[in-house]
């Protein structure tokens, strides 16, 4: 059975440091292009391998095949599966173009702003809404945080 980490596209990731949130941002970056590399690979290699069949499918990855059917919320393809993989590579490699193109923008404006606009020795919660960085809250950490504290008194009979 195949098990990974589950890590939630959308989510707040917190920092204690500028550079860390540039490590993360390169991170995700590289991350993303081999992503994409992966699939433009096996977009490469079916290509050369079966030309008729890569020429059916848009390269947009558009819609083509037919044999897809509803299953509830999910489309399902089981009378033309070859094609069908084809559009999905195309549509995952450019879901990863997509994500490699907003990650770098992201670090860049990161990389040329940081020191103007973000205060440093804050607290950063980096927002991701889809795996794509769109916003940073910094907060001071001398800031009254709300803690608990319990105390009881034990007496032993």
């Amino acid at each position: 059975m195949l098990q990974q980490q589950f890590e939630p596209p959308t989510r707040l990731v917190k920092f204690y440091s500028r550079d860390e949130i540039v490590k993360f941002l390169k991170s995700l970056l590289a991350g993303y292009q081999k992503e994409a590399e992966k699939y433009g690979d096996k977009l490469g290699t079916l290509m050369r391998t079966n030309p008729q069949e890569a020429a059916k499918v848009d390269p947009k990855g558009k819609s083509i095949s037919k044999g897809w059917m509803k299953l509830g919320t999910l489309m399902v393809n089981v009378s033309d599966p070859s094609r069908a993989s084809t559009e999905v590579m195309y549509q995952v490699h450019d879901d990863m173009k997509q994500k490699v193109a907003n990650a770098n923008a992201a670090l860049n404006s990161f990389e040329q702003g940081a020191n103007n606009v973000i205060p440093e020795n804050m607290i950063y919660l980096l927002f991701l809404r889809n795996g794509t960085p769109e916003r940073i809250i910094a907060q001071n950490p001398d800031a009254k945080r709300e803690t608990f504290s319990f105390s009881a008194s034990y007496k032993v009979i």
